[in-house]
């Protein structure tokens, strides 16, 4: 575009596009960023500030950002990881809808994600935790024809997906 307007000066030709793409791609990124921070933060207790955040997630809906799908994704994952512990169902569900539908518009690392959060949900919505019905001897299969599990089935049931991906993955207790 910079080149078409140096070459000619007084045509009209509109520079819109790129702001409006830089726009998209950094609201994109921040909230991957976010997310990404807000699950670090779960993890080690390290706090992140983001200055712009709350300025730029007000523009979302008055810029209508959220058509965008990669804007949208991010939007609601964000949202599901701040209310972590609140009412999440909503953004959990709109973000499971997401990825079924824009998992191929994703970089290969994130349909990786996708397939990590596809798991996720098939135990989420199939699996109940159940600590009456606790056996040490569960398998990662049995846990998902039984559809009942504990904490320790769960993280079977994980680890079990990652190394069917040729994930390494490691059971930790303690």
């Amino acid at each position: 575009m910079e080149i078409a307007t140096r070459s000619e000066r007084s045509a009209k030709f509109s520079l819109q596009p790129l702001p409006d793409a830089l726009t998209v791609f950094y609201m994109a990124d921040m909230l991957r960023l976010a997310c990404a921070a807000l699950t670090h933060q779960a993890v080690a207790g390290q706090t992140y500030r983001f200055a712009l955040l709350d300025t730029m997630l007000d523009a979302t809906d008055k810029e209508n950002l959220l058509a965008e799908p990669a804007v949208e994704t991010y939007f609601h994952a964000y949202q599901m990881l701040k209310t972590m512990g609140q009412e999440t169902e909503t953004n959990f569900q709109r973000l499971k809808k997401l990825l079924e539908q824009h998992a191929e518009l994703l970089a290969h690392v994130e349909q990786f994600v996708v397939v990590h959060v596809r798991h996720g949900l098939t135990v989420h919505e199939h699996v109940t935790l159940d600590y009456t019905r606790a056996r040490n001897t569960r398998t990662a299969l049995e846990t998902l024809q039984e559809g009942v599990g504990v904490c320790r089935d769960f993280a079977h049931l994980a680890i079990t997906f990652c190394r069917c991906l040729n994930l390494p993955a490691r059971y930790v207790n303690g």
